[in-house]
């Protein structure tokens, strides 16, 4: 062991200097003081994973660049960011050009711990658990900002076994490509992930990242018409480069890079990313692989700033409040969108919203960054910027592979894939070079040869270069296993975020909370007397009122919701949160509705007792509820705001109908379907609560209008629920039933959204 003294100085200035050993083999990190890196500076230039140090087995210094902001110099020399540099007894390395480092080398010690390429196995000879994890004390240690300082604890079970345990890592242990949690044994041939590492018991660990990004194996892709989108496939990808997707429109551009991220799985065929496979470790894999669809994933009502710290709260759970400020600064400071901070996304243009939903993916440091049409939105100037940022994420490590329609963006990438109608792969090679593959001179002929007649000669000629594709195999169903993240802490942020898009469109809000007041009061302008009718059209309302606030809750982030779902996102959790946020401008609105009307009334001279105010507004929020779940399953169920205020009609329209104040319910199947309906167990309770409150009123009205009411609901309502008929409690039973059916439907839709199949 070498035990290093590093001097740091800046201007000429000392500002630190520390000692450390370091075995063959470990490392030290060097970054800002934000960072949770070993050596930390109080500097501008030095970004928060800036540089690592090693030693060679021989007793030399390396260094290497993290993929820093402002680099590293060896003099004047600038190093290659993820390439090992070997520091010499007089170098000087500066960070940022501006912070100079020295490291001076002193006495051999004996190794005191094994170097990190030893396996679980070995270590285990000589220990009965060992801690692994980024952390210099770990028995076996991975440089891997992915992995937790102490990641997993490996010990030797009673029976011979060998056990494997989940240190509440932030980026979890995945067995076999599957999360776990407690302890959990470790069989002999299954593969265990942290990080970009994959372990096994018996070999060495090995870092993912160096393996090739993306291979496919007769990947092929049936629509369940039977259509197929993607024709058997082979390809591959190299990590650390930018890979475009081309083609006619229709092609199937984008049914190929959802096969390759799991948006859309094979349906025969394989896909590996980092040699693991897509389906059997999807669950693994989705931390590590970003996604941008052609839609956003960040909500308009959000602010820059809000979008993506509410991001990071929903998919860095384990990190504290200080860590989160400081990964949403990066994200935004690498992306230059640190001065739009905070502006309305609605307010931004298309090319600075692409930018917000990278960052959104970034934060949780992905290896492979999949974005589909992302410079669609943008000018000329805006692209030649957006894909020079794109271009430093792989000089980091990162893999790029983009959709896009503009020959222009070529000029960044290292390979392309062209592809003809029909799902067809027609070239993947190298991007300098296929032009002479088709004889063009102009990408916009390359087109031509991709379309109608052209195209068999194209696929053979591919075929013939590349040979058949791997026969497709058909592989297993994807089964996402259930998020691990707190649901309390998800519900929670979940919850905040919903709050804060209504809050941020006050305009909307104001109109929903205040249709309320405007629809009270004019029941009491045309209504002089309490008569049946007022109590039908104050339930009435509330249902319009609950429906019209849900129904377009899902609908409108669909793209948000599918990408979250596929990263972390619980079902329960996400449904809850919009119950709770909704639920609560139900109350909200159910009391204004009450309060008005009663005031309207009193101030009129109608006898104070008309009507329970407290017991009126219970109840009124009980169906605002059953009517805001009902709301949330139209807004799952379809897949745009135009269906959804098209069918919003047809579902309020029969709780008019069946009530009971309309018109008699006259044979048993209306009498059945009115059983389905919010409004007629609504309409009945309210009626109940007028009754109690005015049987001594001198008004033929209010006194016969539950009698008459419970006539017109139906001939079989007695015999069908015997001595509950006409009683507050079975109307109560009957709403909540409602409320949890439409909870099932519609987490049954919003699975069918979600990656498996």
């Amino acid at each position: 062991m070498r035990r290093l003294i590093a001097t740091f100085f800046e201007g000429g200035r000392h500002i630190a200097s520390c000692e450390v050993e370091l075995a063959a083999g470990q490392t030290k990190t060097v970054g800002n003081m934000k960072s949770s890196a070993d050596i930390r500076l109080d500097s501008e230039v030095v970004s928060r994973q800036h540089l690592v140090i090693t030693l060679e087995d021989s007793g030399m210094v390396l260094i290497c660049d993290s993929g820093s902001s402002n680099g590293t110099f060896d003099g004047k020399m600038e190093l290659k960011p993820n390439q090992w540099h070997r520091v010499e007894a007089h170098s000087r390395i500066f960070l940022g050009g501006e912070v100079g480092m020295t490291l001076e080398t002193l006495e051999m010690r004996k190794p005191g711990a094994v170097a990190k390429c030893a396996s679980i196995a070995e270590l285990l000879q000589t220990k009965s658990q060992i801690v692994i994890g980024r952390g210099t004390e770990c028995d076996l240690m991975l440089d891997d900002a992915l992995v937790s300082r102490r990641h997993a604890l490996v010990s030797k079970g009673k029976n011979g076994g060998i056990l494997i345990e989940d240190l509440d890592s932030a980026n979890g242990t995945f067995v076999n490509g599957r999360r776990i949690k407690g302890v959990v044994p470790l069989p002999a041939d299954f593969p265990v992930y942290m990080g970009r590492h994959v372990l096994r018991l018996t070999t060495p660990p090995v870092d993912l990242s160096k393996e090739t990004a993306i291979r496919t194996h007769g990947a092929t892709l049936d629509y369940r018409s039977g259509k197929r989108g993607l024709h058997p496939t082979d390809i591959e990808i190299q990590t650390s480069s930018m890979t475009a997707i081309m083609g006619p429109s229709g092609c199937g551009k984008s049914t190929l890079l959802k096969v390759l991220n799991g948006d859309m799985p094979p349906t025969m065929g394989k896909v590996e990313i980092f040699g693991v496979d897509l389906i059997a470790g999807y669950d693994y894999l989705r931390t590590i692989i970003g996604y941008v669809p052609q839609d956003d994933i960040v909500h308009q009502e959000l602010t820059v700033q809000q979008a993506v710290y509410f991001a990071a709260r929903l998919r860095l759970e384990h990190l504290d409040s200080s860590a989160i400020r400081s990964k949403v600064e990066d994200v935004l400071k690498d992306l230059r969108i640190s001065d739009i901070r905070g502006h309305l996304i609605s307010n931004i243009s298309g090319g600075q919203r692409k930018r917000v939903c990278i960052a959104v993916e970034l934060l949780s440091s992905p290896l492979i960054l999949f974005l589909d049409e992302p410079t669609s939105p943008m000018d000329p100037q805006a692209v030649e910027e957006f894909l020079s940022i794109l271009e430093d994420l792989t000089k980091q490590g990162t893999t790029v592979v983009i959709v896009t329609h503009k020959p222009e963006d070529l000029d960044f990438m290292e390979k392309v894939i062209f592809m003809a109608e029909g799902g067809h792969v027609v070239y993947a090679g190298p991007a300098s070079e296929y032009l002479t593959w088709f004889g063009v001179r102009r990408t916009n002929e390359v087109y031509a040869c991709l379309v109608g007649g052209e195209l068999e000669k194209w696929r053979a000629k591919y075929v013939r270069s590349k040979g058949l594709p791997s026969q497709p195999a058909r592989p297993t169903s994807m089964k996402l296993q259930s998020s691990t993240a707190a649901a309390w802490r998800q519900f929670y942020w979940l919850s905040r975020r919903f709050v804060a898009i209504k809050t941020n469109d006050r305009t909307n809000t104001m109109m929903m909370i205040g249709q309320a007041p405007v629809i009270a009061a004019l029941i009491c302008l045309i209504f002089a007397e309490i008569t049946p009718a007022v109590p039908f059209l104050i339930v009435i309302s509330a249902i319009w009122l609950g429906t019209n606030n849900a129904s377009r809750a899902i609908v409108g982030e669909q793209a948000i919701f599918k990408r979250e779902r596929m990263f972390n996102l619980r079902l329960h959790t996400y449904l809850a949160s919009k119950v709770f946020v909704l639920g609560l401008f139900a109350v909200i609105q159910a009391g204004l509705l009450i309060a008005v009307i009663t005031s309207g009334y009193l101030m009129r001279g109608t006898d104070p007792r008309w009507m329970d105010p407290v017991g009126g507004f219970l109840w009124l929020s009980l169906v605002c509820l059953a009517a805001t779940m009902m709301g949330l399953f139209v807004s799952s169920s379809l897949n745009n705001h135009e269906k959804v205020m098209s069918l919003v009609p047809l579902v309020l329209i029969p709780q008019i109908m069946l009530a009971g104040s309309i018109t008699r319910i006259s044979n048993w199947l209306v009498e059945l379907l009115s059983y389905l309906t919010i409004s007629r167990w609504g309409n009945e309770g309210l009626n109940i609560q007028q009754q109690t409150i005015h049987i001594a009123v001198p008004s033929p009205h209010s006194e016969n209008a539950l009698k008459v009411l419970q006539e017109n609901l139906g001939s079989y309502y007695s015999d069908v629920f015997g001595k509950l008929a006409g009683t507050i409690s079975l109307d109560a039973w009957s709403i909540l039933t409602l409320c949890a059916v439409f909870a099932v439907l519609t987490l049954l839709k919003l699975k069918s959204r979600t990656a498996t199949r």
